[in-house]
């Protein structure tokens, strides 16, 4: 379930056909033990969303990502694999 912290695992019904329900399975926790359940999990990078980007093979937050890791590491850090 997005932004709650918590896994979900989705089951088909055998009763009722087309029916889909949800069972909360893996709650994940902090550091300090504490559930991030109920609680909203704000991103590091915010990157606000734009309609016009949608369905043209773009994907914002992933560039802002590499953008910022790029800026961590330098521009011009040897990035290949070994």
């Amino acid at each position: 379930m997005l932004n709650t912290g918590t896994a979900v695992n989705y089951v088909e019904s055998k009763i009722v056909p087309g029916l889909t329900y949800g069972i909360p399975v893996l709650p994940s926790r902090r550091l300090d033990g504490t559930y991030y359940e109920n609680y909203v999990i704000e991103p590091e990078i915010r990157v606000p969303f734009n309609p016009n980007h949608v369905g043209i093979n773009t994907d914002p937050q992933l560039e802002a990502a590499v953008a910022s890791l790029m800026a961590e590491i330098g521009a011009d850090a040897d990035c290949s694999h070994p």
